[in-house]
């Protein structure tokens, strides 16, 4: 989380590229050429301002990547040193590379050895001379010795003896070779070959000093192999949006949340809060396993916060994933975990860790780390991605992780550096090694970066005074248009310009679940998003994708818009159907609804019919009705009801039976064939008698071989139960009318309705009622309580709004925060994660625009 400041500096692009100057042999099937450059990767010391950052243990055995592959170096510390990479050997005419290389000094075995086999590997050692010696050995994956080839890259300083069998020697006669010179370079290449068989490479030995040799000091150049496959191309094509819906990303602003992004309209609409830290960074999206990785930010950092954290959106629960990522051998310098970046990519998170100090002075290097997981999510491994200069030694800032993305193999860096002079934008290829650099001086400054679905990337924040903006990034150090950012209605507002962006997200959205024949093409089904204003029934239901099922039940007990679905006669008839709807947007909303009463599994225009609901604070009952529809169906069958529910401006029509809408709910049901009950109900009345009792009023036609009604009471619209049976009064009479008195109602909002009862064992349901009854002081309580980890807080509320809970300490602060959208009515929020909290007693804090509420929950 950078604070930045603009200077307005000409932009001139400079392109760096970093070549070997030998090729390699051709790839064996399945397998791509790979190398890991030094000239963008850190060969950890313990010298200078490493030395408190960096262990020992470190700095022995350190990781990287060769394209998709890793590898380790280790080397001794009691025998050999090193001073990391540098450019001092330039004696690379004739080797297998170009640029810096790692330098060592003294004598012992280096030890490299591969996650996972290569063939053709191909490296250099520079400076061989003064009497030294190396040899070179290797094994296969079945620990067999492979044939190796060494050559010297000039004539006059080193002796080969040996090549081409399994441990072949170089030996320099006692003359020094200057770093230009290249009489003291030494060649390796290895097939990978075993005599006999093809097992490719597990691991090579390079022992300095045998028989004997002089210590001295000697490089390690790039190493390049054949690794198997290659990156992923298109690898976040499952985030594409269904037809008609936005591409998006995940973006925070300078606050503590987490905004599903649409890079086109700059539009931003809340998921989460991190209720630890005043801001989040380093965001990474796992869509496959629909996990977001994230950092704490603070003010300045603090020297503790070491942690990686992960946002869950399938249960909708934060976590710690490792509590201090040094344990992974990755070292964390002054600024710790903060401030930098991170992408999700190839089913691995890759980290930016900032290697500056507060003076700008640490001659150190900015450091992106792949950070590996096991089947259940675990972190087991880390490895070195790429590098670069964080500072000039002497206050000048050359390196600061604005941001990065990576797609198609390529990493891209939004080096914000000084915020001029130093800007770039980086394009590291990450399997050859190579990098290109924009130099921007600032304008435009590279900030953060989003990627959608299709590997588009968008420049991401802004500069002061001006707010948060985005604009496409061009890939090639320049911008398009910029386009203002906001929140939406249902979410925290937007504060300062970005302080993070991050990989392609298609968000949970509402989809109906009747058979599949209902939306046959896979991205044009009934999809609505989430809006916290417009819905059907008190809930709104979520998914990632359509669940079919034969029943209409796939999305479970949360399709609330109709209590029970009325039965299907045949016959000439008029279906007519109840529907909650929700529609507080200030405009009007569209409620369309088919029933597919020919059976046929498709749900056609003429068996659509559509209203306007207008808005309000309150839950709608609205009816649905298809007059003189014919219905021949058997006895006891099935068909489906569809209902949908959108902003009148989304102009959804009776056409519209599938299709994306950016608000609203859809929702299926299935509707029985059933004979016609000798009853009709004329009118049902439930009503409030002094905020203690309820009244049931209701009304009948013409009452015939009718036995009467079962009273039914339930809680939340999803569960029933019998309260009483009113017997019918059978005189025949054209209009019938029945009271029940409730004298025991349940508190809050209940729902009432009647089961009609044929003699001939038939039944069908009324409409359901709904009665909000004043709640006793008891109705904002916790439980359980005391708590361990985890409690539940349940509070009522009038309208729907948002609301901030908060935990506070006997010290008066904040501890734990978390903010949710309430409903008109009761509602239940999950206090998660307690158990990190010191044992004591604390005060829960539930603030909203028109109430402040407080009550004390013990944690254990």
């Amino acid at each position: 989380m950078k604070k930045l400041y603009f200077i307005k500096v000409l932009f001139f692009p400079i392109i760096l590229i970093a070549v070997g100057s030998v090729s390699i042999a051709q790839c064996p099937a399945g397998y791509s050429s790979a190398t890991a450059n030094w000239d963008q990767l850190d060969y950890l010391t313990r010298s200078g301002t490493y030395a408190s950052f960096v262990t020992n243990a470190m700095m022995q055995t350190q990781n990287f990547t060769i394209g998709r592959n890793r590898f380790s170096i280790n080397f001794p510390l009691a025998t050999m040193s090193t001073t990391g990479e540098n450019a001092t050997n330039t004696a690379e005419l004739g080797s297998f590379a170009t640029g810096e290389d790692v330098e060592y000094s003294g004598n012992g075995i280096i030890t490299i050895n591969f996650t996972n086999i290569v063939y053709n590997l191909q490296f250099s050692l520079y400076d061989i001379d003064n009497l030294q010696s190396v040899q070179v050995s290797a094994m296969d994956g079945s620990l067999v010795p492979l044939n190796i080839s060494m050559s010297a890259a000039a004539v006059g300083i080193v002796n080969v003896s040996g090549s081409g069998g399994i441990s072949p020697t170089g030996t320099a006669i006692n003359s020094a070779a200057l770093n230009t010179d290249n009489r003291g370079t030494v060649n390796i290449s290895i097939a990978g070959n075993s005599p006999g068989i093809a097992n490719g490479i597990k691991s090579v030995t390079i022992n300095l000093g045998i028989a004997g040799g002089t210590a001295g000091n000697f490089w390690l150049s790039d190493i390049t192999a054949c690794t198997a496959g290659s990156f992923p191309l298109n690898y976040y094509i499952s985030q594409q949006p269904f037809t008609g819906q936005p591409a998006y990303y995940l973006v925070t602003p300078d606050n503590n949340s987490v905004y599903l992004f649409n890079p086109l309209t700059g539009k931003a609409d809340w998921l989460f809060s991190e209720p630890g830290s005043p801001w989040v960074n380093s965001m990474a999206y796992d869509h496959v396993n629909k996990i977001l990785y994230y950092v704490m930010d603070n003010p300045s950092p603090s020297s503790s916060n070491k942690s990686l954290k992960r946002y869950n959106f399938n249960t909708e629960s934060i976590s710690t994933v490792i509590a201090d990522v040094s344990s992974l051998g990755i070292p964390l310098f002054d600024i710790v975990v903060e401030s930098a970046g991170a992408a999700f990519y190839d089913g691995s998170l890759f980290l930016g860790i900032e290697g500056t100090n507060g003076a700008k002075n640490s001659n150190r290097e900015s450091i992106i780390w792949r950070i590996d997981f096991d089947a259940s999510q675990n972190p087991i491994r880390s490895s070195q991605v790429f590098a670069r200069p964080a500072d000039n030694g002497s206050g000048t800032l050359t390196h600061d992780w604005g941001d990065f993305s990576i797609k198609d193999g390529s990493l891209y860096d939004f080096n914000t550096g000084n915020v001029g002079s130093t800007s770039q934008f980086i394009h590291l290829n990450m399997q050859n090694g190579n990098a290109t650099f924009f130099n921007t001086s600032g304008n435009p400054a590279p900030i953060q970066v989003g990627q959608i679905w299709n590997g588009t990337l968008y420049w991401t924040g802004g500069k002061p005074g001006e707010g948060g903006r985005v604009a496409v990034y061009n890939e090639n150090g320049t911008i398009g248009p910029k386009t203002v950012a906001s929140a939406t209605v249902c979410s925290p507002a937007w504060v300062g310009q970005a302080g993070d962006a991050s990989d392609p997200f298609r968000p949970k959205s509402d989809f109906g679940d009747a058979p599949a024949s209902y939306d046959p093409v896979a991205m044009d089904k009934a999809t609505h998003e989430y809006d916290c204003n417009l819905r059907l029934g008190p809930t709104f239901d979520r998914e990632w994708d359509k669940t079919s099922s034969p029943t209409a039940t796939a999305d479970g007990s949360d399709e609330d818009g109709i209590g029970v679905a009325t039965l299907l006669p045949n016959g000439i008839i008029t279906y007519v159907q109840d529907v909650k709807v929700y529609n507080n947007t200030g405009s009007n909303a569209t409620l369309t609804g088919w029933l597919d009463y020919d059976a046929d599994g498709i749900f056609e225009p003429a068996e659509g019919v559509s209203i306007i609901v207008a808005s309000s604070g309150s839950m709608q009952t609205k009816t649905l009705a298809w007059p003189g529809i014919p219905v021949s169906l058997p006895i006891g069958s099935t068909t489906f009801l569809r209902i949908r529910l959108t902003s009148a401006s989304n102009g959804m029509t009776v056409n519209n039976a599938t299709r994306w809408f950016a608000n609203g709910e859809v929702e299926d049901y299935a509707i029985s064939i059933n004979s016609i009950l000798p009853v009709e109900i004329l009118s049902f009345i439930a009503t409030a008698e002094k905020n203690s009792n309820v009244i049931l009023n209701w009304g009948t036609g013409k009452e015939v071989d009718f036995r009467g009604f079962d009273i039914e009471r339930s809680e939340d619209g999803l569960t029933w139960s019998s309260m009483a049976f009113v017997q019918s009064h059978s005189n025949g009479g054209a209009v019938n009318n029945y009271s029940f008195y409730d004298y025991n109602p349940l508190s809050g909002r209940s729902y009432y309705r009647l089961k009609l009862l044929s003699k001939d064992g038939n039944f069908k349901y009324s409409a359901v009622r709904t009665i909000i009854l004043g709640l006793p002081d008891n109705s904002f309580k916790i439980t359980p309580n005391p708590v361990r980890d985890q409690s539940t807080l349940q509070f009522v509320m009038e309208k729907n709004e948002p609301v901030n809970i908060y935990i506070i300490d006997a010290g008066g602060k904040r501890v734990w925060s978390k903010m949710a959208m309430a409903n008109p009515g009761i509602n239940q929020v999950s206090l998660h994660n307690l158990g990190g909290l010191t044992p004591g007693v604390y005060v829960v804090q539930l603030v909203t625009g028109s109430k402040n509420l407080n009550t004390k929950i013990t944690v254990q």
